[in-house]
């Protein structure tokens, strides 16, 4: 995993002539409560720490990383604000924004299969952003790499802690998407980063939008669904169809929104209930604010549906996915050698290309067709297939479009 036990550990002793402030134990945080005070917990620790003269490291804290922990296996998602402080979140906001003043975002891609290796397209009633892959080599960078080293840290402190069986298999991690959402309407609808079982585990999504204000758009909108006898389990198209088909207005759809405890701009803003005849699971819905500084972690698969709502302001982050390298090797092996698994992501695409535009409208553009191009993007495909030694480096797959599943799975 890389030299980062070193770093952790001077983190933890960092400010140590600081004031003495109490903590409470790691062991002794209660194991049975609500979830949502786990996430309350968060920012609780962030001020006790900091207030120890351990600001930059808060986060690295037992504490901290126990109820990160804890709310990440039991809400799919944690929010972590303040997550570098504000002179580096600046940075990190220069260093972004000067890419895409330079022209080196482009139009972000959709579909791509399993391996990134399939059709690809264009459409900005979809897909909105504008993109750019970087490892943090490249000139004029230095917050962004120091940003990726603290988070493969804060990766690593979860997977000790045991609590999460799918943060266990992560062992690398992609190269940084840099986003920028230019404002009117731009947005990307619902999807999941990983439907096709391609080795994304967890997706990394960090703000830096210092003049965020209400009526900016561009929020997370995250899904999650439950059942009854397991908790939050994977959604599916047609349970969440059921969300979609409720009227504007009716209960449970735009109702006041209920701040989620402990976290300014994050916020309920409607569930529906389960359908037994239909066999629907019932639905929650919450959105999560764009601020700068802010920190969100959620599973990729199916568990964790999530749509960028319209921007009406730029809107700037970077995306890092952690993997799991027997996975995504798996599923590149599979593809290469499985002529019906082309065949079938080629239909699914192109299904997907007629159902976006009746839809969403406008049209698709393809930027690359099946198979290893000779135009400039066979070196991209190079670049995914190396395992570059150091912790958490591996593919800069981007995420695929494929909606979940439309109607009810078969089991």
């Amino acid at each position: 995993m890389g030299g980062g036990k070193k770093q952790r550990k001077a983190a933890k002793t960092q400010g140590g002539a600081a004031r003495k402030v109490e903590s409470k134990p790691v062991d002794k945080l209660p194991e049975t409560i609500d979830p949502t005070m786990y996430q309350a917990m968060i920012p609780e620790f962030r001020r006790l720490f900091s207030a120890q003269g351990k600001s930059e490291y808060w986060w690295v804290m037992d504490e901290s990383v126990h109820a990160i922990s804890k709310t990440l296996e039991a809400r799919n998602f944690v929010v972590i604000d303040g997550f570098l402080g504000n002179a580096e979140a600046h940075k990190i906001r220069q260093e972004i924004r000067a890419k895409y003043d330079g022209g080196k975002l482009k139009p972000g891609n959709l579909a791509g299969g399993t391996t990134g290796r399939s059709t690809t397209y264009v459409m900005e009633n979809v897909r909105g952003d504008h993109v750019g892959w970087f490892d943090g080599s490249e000139p004029d960078f230095d917050a962004l790499p120091a940003y990726c080293k603290k988070v493969d840290t804060l990766i690593s402190e979860i997977k000790d802690t045991k609590l999460s069986t799918s943060v266990s298999s992560i062992d690398s991690r992609s190269n940084c998407m840099i986003t920028c959402y230019p404002g009117e309407g731009a947005r990307y609808v619902r999807h999941c980063d990983n439907p096709n079982e391609n080795g994304r585990v967890l997706t990394a999504l960090y703000y830096a939008n210092p003049e965020w204000t209400r009526g900016d758009g561009g929020e997370l909108r995250v899904y999650t669904c439950a059942a009854d006898d397991e908790g939050l389990v994977d959604c599916d198209g047609y349970s969440l169809k059921k969300w979609d088909e409720v009227p504007e207005g009716a209960e449970g759809k735009n109702a006041p929104p209920q701040q989620v405890a402990g976290l300014t701009g994050v916020h309920k803003v409607g569930s529906v209930d389960s359908n037994p005849e239909l066999e629907t699971k019932p639905v929650v819905i919450e959105d999560i604010q764009p601020l700068a500084d802010r920190l969100v972690l959620f599973y990729s698969d199916k568990r964790v549906p999530h749509e960028v709502l319209p921007s009406q302001a730029s809107r700037y982050a970077v995306t890092l996915w952690y993997m799991c390298r027997e996975r995504t090797s798996a599923a590149r092996q599979k593809y290469a050698t499985d002529e019906f698994t082309q065949q079938d992501e080629q239909s699914k695409i192109q299904k997907e290309m007629e159902d976006m535009k009746s839809r969403y409208g406008g049209q698709a553009t393809l930027t690359k067709s099946s198979g290893y191009a000779e135009d400039g993007l066979g070196k991209q495909e190079d670049e995914m297939s190396k395992a570059v030694d150091v912790p958490f480096e591996d593919a800069d797959v981007a995420p695929s479009s494929e909606e979940c599943v439309e109607r009810k799975e078969v089991e």
